[in-house]
């Protein structure tokens, strides 16, 4: 009986371990891009560099780790090569973990870049933000 206890154990922990592993890892994979950008005096937007998007249905997804400067509010978007934005832009202050990007536009085997905009802070000054995104939310 007692091994039967142990055996009932040991599956239910093993199972819970993968489980935990596999989510963790999907959700390491959602956001793959570096970006470290600055906005301010003379530069609206700031752009990442380009990622090509691989799927037909995922949306943009993107996570804010740092922010510094004169505010920590920023309005992100994703645009494609004609600098075009492909998706609803939203603003966010401070820190935030994944976040997708609603109405997607955007194309299989096109490239996008992430758009990084400062929406508070003294005039004069200048402010980044720091994280990763992806053009697919896979």
């Amino acid at each position: 009986m007692k091994s039967m206890k142990r055996r009932t154990f040991v599956s239910v922990m093993l199972m819970m371990f993968v489980f935990t592993f596999a989510t963790m890892t999907a959700f390491a994979y959602n956001t793959k891009f570096s970006f470290n950008l600055t906005s301010g005096l003379g530069k609206a937007y700031a752009y990442s560099s380009y990622a090509t998007k691989y799927t037909t249905d995922e949306n943009p997804v993107v996570r804010c780790t740092y922010t510094s400067g004169s505010t920590n509010k920023f309005k992100y978007t994703v645009r494609n090569s004609d600098n075009e934005d492909r998706v609803v832009p939203f603003e966010k202050a401070g820190t935030f973990e994944n976040t997708a990007f609603e109405r997607n536009t955007t194309q299989q085997n096109h490239k996008y870049k992430l758009g990084v905009a400062r929406k508070a802070g003294a005039w004069n000054k200048s402010a980044s933000t720091q994280g990763l995104w992806n053009i697919d939310s896979y």
